[in-house]
């Protein structure tokens, strides 16, 4: 009965989102890690190679994560959460310029609540399959 109103997908768009954002969060600590083993005191593009790597991993991943759980029609889930991720990402740059450095916790909830309110709006689409009802024969 619950998946009729979309709760089940939004539980998944919460939980894909929020292990998308962490993936990508890690890949741009790398970056920064890349740069303090190197000591290079020059300019360095590393780290912005890194959020490059991780805009494109986000739609991807996105996508695929959602198609792994049964849910179909995800393109709005991952452009409008790597739209947000260019800017929010961009936000902590500095914070996760540290050693052992993760995204806040905010962060990941507001996350959470960003995937899911996405992956259940898009239940509300007229013509899309998670709102069919099954036919009668």
């Amino acid at each position: 009965m619950m998946a009729h109103f979309g709760v089940w997908r939004a539980a998944k768009g919460a939980v894909v989102t929020v292990l998308t954002v962490w993936v990508c969060a890690r890949i741009l600590v790398r970056g920064f890690d890349i740069v303090r083993e190197r000591g290079t005191g020059g300019l360095d593009f590393t780290p912005w190679v890194a959020m490059a790597i991780s805009l494109v991993v986000m739609p991807i991943m996105l996508w695929a994560g959602m198609r792994l759980l049964g849910e179909r029609r995800n393109g709005s889930l991952a452009w409008l959460t790597t739209c947000t991720w260019l800017f929010v990402g961009g936000y902590l740059f500095d914070t996760l310029d540290r050693v052992d450095a993760h995204v806040p916790v905010l962060v990941l909830i507001g996350y959470a609540a960003w995937g899911a309110c996405v992956a259940w709006c898009t239940t509300l689409v007229p013509g899309n399959p998670a709102q069919a009802t099954p036919a009668r024969g």
